[in-house]
């Protein structure tokens, strides 16, 4: 890493840091043990200062820090154990305000203003805590008809969890519409929510025009962990001459478990991508098929070190079936 990408690291953590702070500081007032409030999450100051601190951040840090919303925020403040003595707690206790859900309607608010914002980074931030807030499902589907196509494909994002299902109609609407590039983006959501009610209009996007929407359906049967047996459009898909295609696809016949997908799944055994190769095996071994053995067998000679690991202990797998 270069000496201007550290000093560019550096700056953008202290720029969220300083401004989480000074949200804190102009939000509502702390109770005494110096925690914030946590009735409604953070409030439409701490949201706005979080949000445009991202976007004045290195995309790295904006991305590193996007990804940790909804996932490994926690709430500790500032006596928490695991932090160093001399710590700052404005950025700790900041955090934990807002990986609680918001309810605070000026925050709701921020939140959707932000959807349209020109930075992707601080749009999908902003999607990130809309679909973890206490807003209603209805008022997020309301904005797939939003006038700009960043407001729909991040409104799209923001219903992607499994609590947002009834906004499953909504989504299949934007898929079936097939525009760009909220389509995608619904296909991928239809996934998230793992809801199988999905799979016809999931099937239907696999012959999108389209090439993100294809991959992006493709995915999502992986996520249907409910699906036993292959459909057909999925199989055809891992047999395309669009790579991409093929290994989203042989991703998700891996997580379908359908013996009868062995004679596909082996047809690319010798598929020029690593990638494809790996995902192929993975797969093969995840049938649990004796008709898998040959396949596997010929790719524990492969040139790739992972991909003679992956067959081998498919091998292995099979072999205790």
């Amino acid at each position: 890493m270069t000496a201007r990408r550290v000093v560019m690291l550096s700056v953008g953590i202290v720029a969220i840091a300083a401004t989480a702070t000074a949200a804190r500081t102009v939000g509502r007032r702390a109770p005494n043990d110096g925690r914030p409030a946590q009735a409604g999450g953070a409030d439409s100051t701490r949201v706005a200062g979080f949000l445009s601190a991202l976007g004045t951040s290195d995309p790295v840090i904006c991305t590193m820090i996007g990804d940790q919303i909804g996932n490994f925020w926690t709430d500790e403040g500032r006596e928490a154990v695991g932090r160093f003595a001399d710590a700052q707690p404005g950025a700790s206790l900041a955090q934990d305000s807002l990986q609680h859900q918001i309810s605070n309607e000026g925050a709701l608010r921020t939140l959707v203003a932000r959807l349209d914002d020109p930075n992707a980074c601080v749009r999908r931030a902003a999607a990130k805590l809309l679909e973890h807030s206490s807003a209603e499902t209805s008022r997020i589907a309301a904005l797939l008809s939003h006038q700009s196509p960043r407001v729909r494909e991040a409104a799209a994002y923001a219903l992607s969890d499994e609590s947002r299902k009834a906004s499953r109609a909504d989504l299949e609407r934007v898929l079936r519409a097939g525009h760009v590039p909220e389509a995608a983006m619904a296909a991928w959501s239809l996934g998230e929510q793992g809801d199988v009610a999905a799979a016809p209009a999931l099937r239907a996007a696999l012959g999108a025009d389209d090439a993100r929407t294809r991959w992006a359906a493709a995915h999502a049967f992986g996520e249907l962990h409910t699906l036993e047996q292959a459909p057909p459009e999925l199989v055809r898909a891992a047999r395309s001459s669009d790579q991409t295609l093929t290994l989203y696809a042989v991703r998700s016949l891996a997580e379908i478990h359908d013996p009868a997908t062995v004679e596909v799944l082996a047809a690319n055994v010798d598929a020029p991508d690593a990638r494809l190769r790996l995902a192929v095996v993975e797969a093969l071994g995840e049938t649990r098929s004796a008709k898998a053995i040959p396949a596997l067998t010929k790719a524990t000679r492969d040139v790739d070190a992972r991909v003679r690991r992956a067959a081998t202990e498919a091998l292995g797998e099979v072999a205790k079936d």
